[in-house]
């Protein structure tokens, strides 16, 4: 048998007064030891104690596993694949259920691939997956197959003109302005007919003279036009986004279920209307005129010209120079004798000029002491007509100036040693009527010994200054 909870535990009596000790008696015969009796019955459970203190706070627990994510709630997000070709109708359109659109809502339908297709319109109808839009206004052509669905806002009415303020005082003159830059370079001239060719050395013709600059035109003095008052406001464009002007924050409505649960926004209120444009002030004095702005950009060049008539030597300032090479090595056939050096010399320059000449040589000069002397030559019929020249001949060991015609004590005292000998000056002509040739001297001074040589690619350039 199982045993039962025990009960509570009885009041304790009060104890009673200690009697008299009596006579302590014979001990008896200890008896049969009885039957063992019935358990008795559970008594009634004592009634619940006060709770105890509050115990000691036992160390946080592991984190348990995320949870599964919700279901997505309603939203305005949406898109369909209905294939139709914008157009002012009613649209029957597939797309997802559950959204939070409402019958009435204004929506835009637009195509993610091409922008400029859509369709605007206020819903009709909304059940399950379908969707029915009556489209009032639309752009792009072609059937599409990739819509976007979202919220479209309305366009607010044009609030009334404002009253015309009050006119304002005029206003200091400005500085004056910067001056405009330069205009662009007008067009090339017509190109002038074939000359005949020439007989002379080179062919160019004369340089034409500069014309004067033209004087600049006066500044003009006209006055500002008065402002014209603006126009009305445009009707709504047809582009890819076209949505009306934001209009008053309406109440905040009850809270959605959705992940998006914005409500659509509220139609944009009336403008004011715009005020009258105030009368125009006089206008200032005409400032005084600005510096000069920077030159323009250069034109890009015309076509090439006609070649001129082609004249008997060089004319103007600054013509095309001539040139004379050495093709082979020239080695001046005896010591002690003056030569022409073949390649550097020139023909064709004209009476009563003045020219520019630089010589760059090759050089190997004889053995001895003294090495190479050099000399300039100007001849007209095989005669000497030079009548004034001034040169400077540089080589590594020596550097001489030169006043006058004729041969001139300048050698190389690195003798049988290869470098290079520069020469350059001024030579004027005589009135001698013809052309003139121009070139070089050599002369190895040494009786005896190697032979001194002016190499192959050894130049002279000639080209004329007056």
């Amino acid at each position: 048998m199982n045993q039962g909870p025990q009960g509570p535990q009885g009041a304790t009596g009060s104890q009673g007064s200690t009697g008299v000790q009596g006579s302590t008696g014979a001990q008896g015969s200890t008896g049969a030891q009885g039957s063992t009796g019935s358990q008795g019955s559970t008594g009634a459970q004592g009634s619940t104690g006060s709770q105890g203190p509050q115990g000691t706070q036992g160390p946080q627990g592991p984190q348990g596993t995320t949870g599964a994510q919700g279901s997505q709630g309603a939203g305005f997000l949406a898109t369909s694949s209905t294939s139709f070709t914008p157009g002012v109708q009613s649209w029957s359109l597939t797309t997802q259920a559950g959204l939070a659109y409402q019958v009435g809502a204004l929506i835009r339908v637009v195509s993610a691939g091409t922008p400029t297709a859509w369709v605007e319109g206020q819903i009709t109808s909304y059940s399950s997956t379908t969707l029915v839009v009556n489209a009032t206004k639309s752009n792009g052509s072609g059937a599409h197959t990739d819509w976007n669905i979202t919220p479209a806002g309305v366009q607010g009415v044009q609030g009334a003109q404002g009253s015309t303020g009050t006119q304002g005082s005029t206003g200091a003159q400005g500085s004056t302005g910067a001056q405009g830059s330069t205009g662009s370079q007008g067009p090339q001239g017509t190109q002038g007919p074939q000359g005949v060719q020439g007989t002379g050395a080179v062919n160019q013709g004369p340089q034409g003279p500069q014309g004067a600059t033209g004087a600049q035109g006066s500044q003009g003095a006209g006055v500002q036009g008065a402002q014209g008052s603006q126009g009305p406001q445009g009707t709504q464009g047809t582009g890819a986004v076209n949505q009306g002007p934001q209009g008053p924050q309406g109440a905040q409505g009850s809270q959605g279920t959705g992940a998006v649960n914005q409500g659509p926004q509220g139609p944009q209120g009336a403008t004011g209307a715009q005020g009258s444009t105030g009368a125009q002030g006089s206008t200032g004095a005409q400032g005084s005129t600005g510096a000069q702005g920077p030159q323009g950009t250069q034109g890009p060049q015309g076509s090439t010209g006609a070649q001129g008539t082609a004249g008997s030597g060089f004319s103007g300032v600054q013509s095309a120079p001539i040139y004379g090479f050495q093709n082979g090595t020239f080695t001046l056939p005896n010591n002690n004798a003056t030569w022409a050096v073949q390649g550097i010399q020139v023909s064709g320059l004209v009476p009563s000029a003045t020219y520019y000449f630089e010589m760059i040589l090759g050089v190997q000069a004889p053995t001895g002491t003294q090495g190479i002397q050099w000399g300039l030559q100007c001849t007209n019929g095989g005669a000497h007509h030079g009548s004034s020249i001034s040169a400077l001949i540089a080589s590594p060991n020596s550097c001489v100036t030169v006043t006058g015609f004729g041969l001139q004590g300048v050698g190389n005292t690195s003798t049988g040693v290869q470098d290079l000998t520069v020469i350059t000056g001024q030579v004027t002509t005589d009135s001698t009527a013809g052309t003139f040739v121009f070139g070089l001297q050599a002369k190895g001074v040494q009786a005896s010994g190697t032979q001194g040589k002016v190499f192959g690619n050894s130049n002279i350039k000639v080209a004329r200054l007056a």
